[in-house]
């Protein structure tokens, strides 16, 4: 029998080929869930002699490549694998957990190595039980053929290349009859570029013209003829980009990206599918990502900081330090030597890790399947897949339920299915659909059960649909509700049931429904700087009449000035200075800047970071009325700030950007962001980003007047968007009316030096003082307490009349309490990182502890309370230092600390400690 996709072979002259056909109308195809085998025997006769050679399994199928895709017997199919090589030691128990993990292939480096030439073939033996459990096991495989990483140029001689097309020969031959072998790969990481990893360059469309890409490129197509010769399977160069008849690269996207933008990564290839495209390696979040090194050697990497936790709060917020125990902590191997198993440890251990890859699993991973990406081939993501004791860990378990052979899961309509809205207004058509994933041989009939019901109560809309998921397709079954009346913001779930026991699993969407708004109550003038015209629209949809801020004369009777977006420029610069705006906030006016994308507001860091997430920082604040955490990710609709899939700048073509490629604005909740200040009172009411470092949205109090900025992507979706409405009405009716008046402080000579970089505006005498800061306590501030006034007693202070003690300890971090005096604060602001002996405040004689441990305190005293706080920013180590400056900032923020009054619409004075711990690293690509 002569296999379909194999030419004829290259035979010495001592061998004789023969050939049988014939018809074979009912072979059983060999299959991914039915991995059917045949078994041949040949027997020799002649002049009464027979020899009969040793039976060979083989499969009934063809794998082809055509159409931008791959089919296994004629069917499209799309391979989802891991990287195993032989030369990384025992590999076969990796091979046996794919399945359980939901992978169907595995892109197979041995019995040679790229450097073939130079080296023998290893654990031959080895090499074909993995190919045989293959065989039987419905994987399919994808050996490394020899290629021409060595010959290069000397593959045209005629004779090297009839010597290179012989041993291709033999090893097709020994190896290419395995059922599992669909197609070969060879050139591993030959011919990489920056621009492969570009969405806007990922359809085929573009080829580097650099010559020595030019000259790899040319003596691999030579390979890759001279292959074609000896057989018809598919082929591809690993890891080479626009290469051949594929698209292939390492596509490791790191923390840079929003999430919604790496799922939309092959959006450019799916619109043109040119030629098949192919994740070679990928990771859910690679390994190295997690550490603070950006280069190689990866022994390097390893032994830098861990960043786990800093990663974590981007997606979980601060759950993700409430996490990190002191057992957590002690595998970082801070002020030592790393381990050697430390990394391995922490990717097992730390609940962050696993959440967020096993979170990446549920979303990235469906995307691309629906895109229809040809592969992706993950490298080292076993590493995560079992604990010490062999149990699968979290993020197997993601695997498994969302990378299998099917899936179900609730998308957006029509073709937006990437978008991930989920708040209406009653009464609004509510479209989603239900998107089938079927990576078998074989259609699936399925009859779907969905419901709409409000928490746990019964179900308001229902109904049922049927459906076939196409083998090998993806199937998308509309639905179409209505949003149901509500009188108040309620919580729905949209549930997807299939018939139990099939082989898609039950699905849920959690959405709201928002009751139709009300025009904001908002009381006095309003005056509006709007180069493009958005805030002044949005102030008229919600019914107020605004007046331009160049037509007033004065800011008497003014409750609010409204910049709009992009519109902080120097034009209103001079006209608040024309009008003494600083004056007039200080005087009970309250400013609002709505989105900006330029420059440093009011000396504030501004970067583009297109966050999809934002988390409460400052719970129970008006601005946040009605809102709830779930509100916060993925507003509905798309921003249209930034241009949405951008072509890639020019100068990335030979150097990675810091943040990786822009590619999208679904959802986006705040194209660009603050850095959270460390000496300015700017209170974060949301909080978001690497560490928690920045915010979109940020309070800060002149006087008895309010400056807000607020980034989040507002202007545009008032009046569509539920969430963005209710936030602009919150920001309007807050903002019109007077907010709570700044205390003055009264600081002791001693004190002012502590304070001195936090810009405080000290009282002209301390008995006036609403707040009172003092490095010692007296009798004097004792009568001030007890008659109304809060004393701040600085670090060191020493109260034993107030029954104050504390006990040294070691602290890497303390977690404020939900308190109005920590708004703003939490276990972010005080991850010190490194141990740090600190007085920890005992809880005896009325000190309340507001911090665990209690490195702040608190002890009412009739009309008035006492506050020692044990954190001193200049005793701390270097990443100390920057945690402990910001919390004493916002600390004196929330204790209502009078600032300078005038001077911070164009500060002079430093608002941030420089450091690059708070930063994330820059993106490159492993």
């Amino acid at each position: 029998l002569r296999a379909a996709d194999r030419a004829a072979p290259e035979l010495s002259a001592q061998v004789q080929r023969l050939e049988a056909t014939f018809p074979w109308p009912e072979g059983r195809p060999w299959t991914y869930d039915q991995p059917f085998l045949y078994q041949v025997t040949a027997r020799l006769s002649a002049a009464g002699a027979s020899d009969t050679a040793p039976p060979t399994r083989f499969g009934h199928r063809t794998f082809e490549q055509r159409d931008g895709g791959f089919y296994l017997n004629g069917q499209p199919t799309h391979l989802r694998g891991h990287q195993i090589d032989l030369g990384w030691g025992n590999q076969f128990p990796r091979l046996e957990e794919l399945k359980a993990a939901g992978l169907n292939a595995f892109e197979f480096s041995a019995p040679v190595s790229a450097t073939w030439y130079r080296a023998l073939p290893y654990r031959l033996g080895e090499y074909e039980r993995f190919l045989s459990y293959a065989d039987e096991h419905g994987l399919i495989a994808i050996p490394l053929l020899p290629d021409a990483q060595v010959l290069r140029e000397r593959l045209f001689d005629p004779e090297v290349a009839r010597l290179y097309r012989r041993r291709l020969d033999k090893h097709v031959r020994r190896f290419g009859n395995h059922a599992s072998v669909g197609l070969w790969f060879m050139h591993f990481n030959l011919a990489g570029y920056r621009w492969y990893v570009a969405p806007s360059l990922n359809d085929g469309s573009h080829q580097p013209s650099d010559p020595l890409w030019r000259q790899k490129e040319r003596y691999a197509l030579q390979a890759e003829r001279l292959y074609q010769e000896v057989d018809r399977r598919p082929l591809y160069h690993h890891a080479c980009g626009n290469l051949g008849d594929s698209f292939t690269a390492n596509i490791y996207i790191g923390p840079t990206s929003p999430l919604q933008e790496r799922e939309e990564w092959p959006r450019r290839w799916a619109e043109s599918r040119r030629k098949p495209l192919l994740a070679v390696e990928h990771g859910l979040m690679l390994i190295p990502y997690w550490f603070r090194y950006r280069d190689f050697p990866l022994d390097k990497v390893y032994a830098s900081e861990p960043l786990f936790d800093e990663i974590s709060a981007m997606y979980l917020g601060r759950s993700a330090y409430r996490q990190l125990t002191p057992e957590l902590f002690e595998l970082y191997d801070v002020g030592r030597a790393p381990r050697p198993t430390r990394m391995r440890t922490l990717i097992q251990r730390h609940p962050g890790y696993q959440q967020v890859k096993s979170y990446f699993a549920s979303r990235s991973l469906r995307s691309w399947r629906t895109y229809g990406i040809s592969a992706t081939i993950f490298n080292a993501e076993n590493w995560d897949f079992k604990d010490a004791t062999g149990q699968p860990l979290p993020v197997m378990q993601a695997m498994a339920r969302y990378f299998g052979d099917t899936d179900l899961y609730v998308a957006g309509a029509g073709d937006d299915w990437p978008s991930k809205d989920h708040a209406w207004f009653a009464g609004e058509p509510l479209r989603k659909q239900v998107v089938l994933l079927n990576d078998l041989s074989r259609d699936l009939p399925v009859k779907l059960t969905w419901s709409l019901a409000p928490g746990d109560g019964p179900a308001v809309q229902q109904g049922t649909c049927q459906a076939v998921a196409r083998a090998g397709e993806v199937t998308m079954v509309p639905l179409q509700l209505t949003a149901p009346t509500v009188t108040a913001r309620t919580d729905f779930t949209l549930t997807i049931t299939p018939p139990e026991g099939g082989p898609f699993q039950p699905e849920s969407f959690a959405l709201s429904v928002w009751p139709k708004p009300e025009r904001p109550a908002v009381e006095g003038g309003v005056l509006v700087h709007d180069v493009e015209g958005r805030a002044t629209a949005m102030l008229a949809a919600a019914g107020i009449a605004a007046t331009p801020l160049r037509q007033a004369a004065n800011l008497q009777g003014v409750k609010l000035v409204v910049v709009g977006r992009r519109s902080l420029d120097d034009a209103f610069l001079a006209q608040a200075r024309r009008l003494d705006l600083e004056a007039a906030v200080r005087d009970g006016a309250n400013l609002l800047i709505l989105e900006q994308t330029t420059g440093r507001p009011l000396g504030l860091e501004l970067k583009e970071q297109s966050t999809r997430q934002a988390f409460i920082a400052a719970p129970g604040h008006p601005f946040l009325a009605g809102l709830t955490a779930a509100d916060l990710v993925d507003l509905r609709g798309q921003s249209d700030l930034l241009e949405p899939y951008p072509a890639a700048p020019p100068e990335t073509e030979k150097q990675f950007p810091a943040r990786f490629f822009k590619w999208g604005n679904r959802g986006v909740l705040a194209s660009y962001v603050y850095t959270k200040p460390h000496l300015a009172g700017f209170l974060p009411v949301l909080e978001c980003g690497f560490d928690l470092a920045d915010s979109p949205l940020l309070e800060g109090r002149f006087g008895r007047g309010r400056v807000t900025l607020c980034q989040v992507d507002v202007s545009a979706r008032y009046g569509q968007d539920p969430v963005a409405t209710a936030l602009a009405d919150n920001l309007l009716a807050a903002l019109s009316q007077p907010g709570p008046a700044a205390h003055a402080v009264a600081v002791s000579e001693a004190a002012s030096t502590f304070l001195a970089p936090y810009g405080l505006a000290p009282a002209a005498s301390s008995e006036a003082a609403g707040l009172v800061i003092s490095e010692r306590w007296s009798p004097a501030l004792e009568a001030q307490a007890r008659a109304g006034a809060t004393v701040l007693l600085l670090p060191g202070a020493k109260a034993p009349e107030l029954g104050l003690s504390t006990t040294p300890q070691r602290v890497f971090i303390a977690h404020p309490e939900e308190h109005p005096l920590l708004a703003g604060l939490s276990g972010a602001d005080l991850y010190f990182k490194e141990w740090t002996e600190l007085p920890v405040i005992a809880p005896a004689n009325g000190w309340q502890p507001l911090a665990a441990p209690a490195v702040l305190a608190v002890k009412p005293l009739d009309q008035g309370q006492v506050i020692a706080c044990t954190v001193d920013p200049f005793l701390m180590g270097n990443r100390g230092q920057v945690k402990a400056t910001r919390f004493w900032s916002l600390l004196l923020a929330n204790l209502g600390a009078a600032r300078e009054p005038t001077g911070w619409l164009a500060p002079t004075r430093p608002l941030y400690v420089p450091n690059p711990l708070e930063v994330i690293p820059p993106y490159m690509n492993w």
